[in-house]
């Protein structure tokens, strides 16, 4: 509930990004699950910070209550019209006392992009028409993703309440004649398909070392990547929350003065303990498919940042790219960290969606994702424990038939 300490200036803070906040996606189209995707908000971040929006995007993205920049915002105040701004994330006035919105970060805050088949399918427009009554249900996050503005000593209790949930839809109708080839069509045999990108989780053993090898098998008609990184395995107790590591020379301050400072004590991940991935003391990184192991050479820290680079097209794009607080090989490696294996046709497909996969549902194949370390041992029992994390991504097919009929492929 965003309770504060400022004497201190140890306020607790929303995470990087609204979406965050949201644990679980469930979709039903006429009481059918179509899509169900778990660490919702780990996969959309991790997504964010590889492929984000250009830097000319970033005001609007804060003027319209994402909380792209949780550094550096404005609060509503108490009397609705006007807005209190802050620098840092510590110069917050003592006198403002805990009450206040600029205390308990409290705001109108939106969430504009989905995953899957709400935003990213082949088609812009869901026909509720075809597909019957349309179900969302959304799981939110507990208190550890949030964070504290400074870590010190006196931190209060972590807690959040959302109130005032609202869902703006735009809805289009067309007409009469519309509806009537539609149905004529689906009466005759027709069935409609609707091709979207699903998202699943696999967990590996957790350890203070990343000399590992995960195991998985998944069924699927087009897997198009994988991608492998290494999240805190404790990144649900809330008793570890962290501050957001946007700092300058070790002071916690603005996004845009650490990366103006970017000395060897900046740090710019600008996010909550829970969102960090972290791939130190990696020498090596190889995906095994069945029994062809990929790339022939493994990938060092490097050559990771290369394999995504490439498997999101990055290296041809004017508009997109890291985040912006990913300014270098180090930063990857301690707070970005991910390594990508293409398994699909990459390139321009002028917004087609092609279905160009591996396909694991007619013939199925093991799945393992290896790390070498070059620290295999010796370390303090108070150091970190890391549990590997792959997220696999394909692409699903919804056949429509007549009467709402829906199949899942």
């Amino acid at each position: 509930d965003g309770v504060a300490d400022p004497t201190n200036f140890s306020t607790v803070r929303f995470p990087r990004n609204t979406y965050s906040l949201i644990q679980e996606i469930q979709i039903k189209f006429n009481n059918v699950v179509v899509q169900h995707i778990t660490d919702y908000n780990m996969i959309q971040n991790i997504l964010f910070d590889i492929v984000s929006n250009n830097q000319d995007a970033t005001g609007r993205m804060m003027c319209s209550g994402l909380n792209n920049d949780p550094s550096n915002k404005v609060i509503l105040a108490a009397d609705g019209t006007t807005y209190n701004a802050y620098s840092k994330f510590v110069q917050i006035p003592a006198a403002s006392g805990a009450s206040s919105n600029l205390c308990k970060d409290k705001e109108v805050y939106y969430i504009k992009n989905f995953l899957g088949i709400l935003q990213q399918g082949n088609v812009n427009v869901i026909d509720t028409s075809l597909v019957g009554q349309i179900q969302i249900t959304i799981t939110f996050a507990s208190a550890a993703v949030l964070g504290y503005s400074k870590f010190t000593a006196s931190k209060p209790v972590p807690s959040y309440t959302l109130s005032d949930i609202k869902a703006n839809m735009t809805k289009i109708s067309m007409p009469v004649e519309y509806y009537d080839s539609v149905r004529k069509n689906l009466m005759a045999g027709t069935v409609y398909e609707l091709y979207f990108p699903h998202y699943s989780t696999f967990f590996g053993q957790a350890s203070q070392y990343k000399n590992q090898s995960t195991r998985f098998t998944i069924a699927a008609d087009s897997l198009d990547y994988l991608l492998g990184t290494f999240v805190y395995a404790d990144r649900e107790d809330a008793t570890k929350i962290e501050g957001f590591k946007c700092e300058d020379g070790g002071t916690p301050t603005t996004l845009g003065t650490a990366l103006i400072a970017g000395n060897s004590t900046s740090f710019t991940f600008n996010q909550s303990r829970y969102f960090k991935r972290n791939g130190a003391d990696i020498t090596a990184s190889q995906w095994v498919i069945g029994s062809e192991r990929l790339p022939a050479v493994p990938n060092t820290i490097k050559g990771c940042c290369q394999s995504v680079v490439e498997a999101f097209n990055l290296h041809q794009s004017a508009d997109l790219g890291f985040y912006i607080g990913c300014q270098n090989i180090y930063d990857f490696e301690k707070f970005f960290f991910a390594d990508v294996l293409s398994l699909q046709h990459v390139g321009d497909t002028s917004g087609l969606m092609l279905v160009s996969g591996l396909n694991t549902r007619d013939l199925p194949v093991s799945i393992e994702w290896n790390t070498r370390a070059s620290v295999t041992g010796g370390k303090d029992a108070a150091e970190p424990v890391w549990l590997p994390m792959i997220i696999a991504c394909e692409s699903r097919k919804v056949s429509i038939g007549a009467g709402n009929q829906i199949s899942i492929n």
